[in-house]
């Protein structure tokens, strides 16, 4: 096997392993094989190498396949790599019970905006937001707070090679619109999503700093927006606010 042909079958394998954290979580091999048209054949021999290293799992009923044991201990020393320790978990969980609202942690990874921890709401409507689930930079508070509070040549770049994508009518698509939105953001500290990634939702979050003053983190709290009030939204920003300089007296 050549080395283009070692790296083609890496891909493939990273490719296996990353449909399969995505919902339902539990696929045949055949639905792998159909949604990222790779032969069925070497799905199988991917799956096998996966499940004899635990990384993968095969449901005894049904046959399908989903993430194994290992999976968790690799996805828990990232976390242990983040810094996202028990007073950082403790601090969350706190605004949740405050807000009795869902409420998460968030990180930029390189070009990517994704989940370390969620504590889910209080209400009977979840918001089913799950640890390692990957946000956009003009949707949601999430992606908008981290982004907005790069440097403005990190900014540039992200806008220039990013594809923005429209998820709701409310949602900011035009470049210099979401450079004002930015702008903004920064202006008053926190970032909010009205229902601009999902009908129906609103979201508030805050920036995380570490002790070198650049954002790493962000906290964001998500609710239904039906029967949202000022209060509410008042109560929602405040604890934001003040668990996110919490968290940031955590950073190194």
């Amino acid at each position: 096997m050549t080395q283009q042909e070692k790296l083609s079958s890496n891909r493939k394998a990273i490719k296996v392993l990353k449909a399969l954290a995505q919902e339902p979580y539990e696929f045949s091999a055949k639905e792998i094989s159909e949604q990222l048209n790779i032969n069925r054949t070497s799905v199988h021999r991917i799956l096998n190498d996966y499940m004899q290293e635990k990384l993968v799992t095969q449901n005894r009923y049904t046959k399908k396949y989903k993430l194994g044991p290992e999976t968790f201990k690799i996805g828990a020393a990232y976390l242990n790599v983040k810094n996202i320790n028990n007073d950082i978990v403790g601090i969350v969980n706190e605004i949740a019970t405050k807000t009795k609202e869902s409420v998460g942690l968030y990180v930029k990874d390189e070009d990517v905006i994704i989940s370390l921890y969620e504590s889910e709401s209080f209400q009977l409507q979840k918001m089913g937001y799950k640890a390692g689930s990957t946000y956009p930079i003009n949707a949601g508070s999430v992606g908008k707070c981290i982004t907005a509070f790069l440097d403005e040549e990190r900014i540039e770049e992200l806008l220039e090679n990013t594809k923005l994508e429209q998820y709701t009518s409310h949602t900011i698509t035009d470049k210099e619109e979401l450079r004002k939105e930015f702008k903004q953001i920064r202006a008053q500290g926190y970032a909010i999503s009205d229902e601009d990634k999902v009908l129906g939702r609103y979201g508030i979050a805050a920036p995380v700093w570490n002790s070198q003053g650049h954002v790493v983190a962000s906290v964001a709290v998500a609710c239904q927006k039906t029967g949202l009030t000022t209060n509410k939204i008042e109560t929602i920003k405040n604890n934001i606010l003040k668990g996110a300089e919490e968290i940031s007296d955590l950073m190194p």
